[in-house]
């Protein structure tokens, strides 16, 4: 009788270690067969899921124009906050509220939540790549599922052109398995190791040095129904930020505005107050003006700012912030190791890159 129990009991073991086995293989297949992301999606969510539990002070969620124009490491030099950017290109906003709930897991005690809204903006791409640079990148969890049904479902009633299996977006490797033959390398095998050295800014010569002369939008208040998929996803967000102990606040970065774009976005930010938060927005004549936007310096091109307009815009911001908010100010000490090692990167890389390009360093 003893000995069927024993023989029982290292079967049941034996079982719980394979599934144990099974699913940490599973996990690694995702991040090493995720999709080749030039836009730094996996350095950020890599960085991010790196930073010490209960370390944070806030995150900034959003597509380009959040990771072009927050500089994470001039915040925390300035005022001590640490907020990291977890910024993707073209990020849907229906996977804003499970970026949110991801960094909850880890940091529930941040004090603030920014969230870019450019993407409730009229038209807009719906491409898969958008969507997986999301979540492709997040660790394997209900949370990633629940992202994908949701993306799945706001692609397929925007009439997104992309596959609807399922399967592809839980197992990438599924979709990704020729890269065997075609791009693996043995840094794939190591993909953990593929951090965001600048607490999730996107640095790069293009970026830090070009200089496009835009000329400044003009302005205007009115207002256009939203596309009734982000409008669903917007109020969505709204309501499940409500559930929140954060202070949850709204962006709209600068930009050559087109007019029908700042209709959606006056739309948004009209849904947004209508809820009780705040929006900061930039796209217009005073706001600009008060962070000394230079329009013909300070873009890289009609849609992002370069390293000195992203300078000028997280000066900006952060002052805001530092007013506004009640930061409880982590003071983990492997944390602060880590910004300090942060804001001494960029510096020396920016000193290195002005340097090589025969350019002056701003100041």
């Amino acid at each position: 009788m003893k000995e069927n129990k024993k023989k029982i009991i290292i079967s049941v073991v034996e079982v719980f270690l394979f599934l144990a086995l099974a699913a940490g293989l599973v996990a690694y297949l995702v991040d090493v067969f995720a999709m080749e992301d030039y836009n730094h999606a996996e350095q950020v969510f890599n960085g991010f899921y790196d930073q010490p539990e209960d370390s944070l002070d806030g995150i900034y969620i959003g597509s380009s124009a959040s990771y072009r124009y927050w500089i994470p490491t001039e915040a925390y030099d300035k005022y001590g906050m640490k907020i990291y950017c977890i910024g993707t290109a073209a990020q849907p906003i229906v996977l804003q509220k499970y970026i949110i709930k991801e960094a909850l897991k880890t940091q529930p005690d941040m004090d603030v939540i920014l969230l870019d809204i450019r993407r409730t903006r009229i038209g807009g791409s719906l491409g898969e790549a958008d969507m997986r640079r999301v979540t492709d990148n997040m660790e394997f969890s209900d949370n990633r599922t629940e992202a994908i049904n949701a993306a799945l479902t706001y692609y397929r009633k925007s009439d997104g052109q992309i596959s609807y299996n399922k399967n592809y977006y839980y197992f990438p490797f599924l979709l990704y398995h020729s890269r065997w033959a075609d791009d693996f390398t043995l840094e794939d095998l190591n993909p953990a190791d593929k951090d965001a050295p600048f607490m999730g800014y996107m640095f790069d010569d293009r970026g830090t040095v070009s200089k496009k002369n835009i000329v400044q939008p003009t302005y205007t208040t009115e207002t256009t129904a939203l596309e009734p998929q982000k409008k669903k996803a917007l109020i969505d967000l709204l309501k499940y930020c409500g559930t929140l102990k954060q202070k949850v606040i709204f962006v709209s970065s600068p930009y050559r505005i087109p007019k029908a774009e700042q209709e959606a976005i006056n739309e948004s930010i009209k849904i947004i107050k209508s809820y009780g938060f705040d929006v900061l927005n930039y796209n217009t004549d005073s706001m600009t003006k008060a962070m000394n936007l230079d329009w013909s310096t300070d873009f890289m091109n009609g849609r992002h700012l370069n390293y000195v307009g992203a300078s000028k815009y997280t000066a900006s911001l952060a002052s805001y912030l530092e007013k506004h908010v009640d930061f409880t100010i982590s003071k983990n000490k492997t944390s602060t190791e880590l910004w300090k090692a942060a804001s001494k990167n960029l510096k020396k890389t920016v000193r290195a890159t002005y340097k090589r390009l025969g350019k002056e360093i701003p100041s």
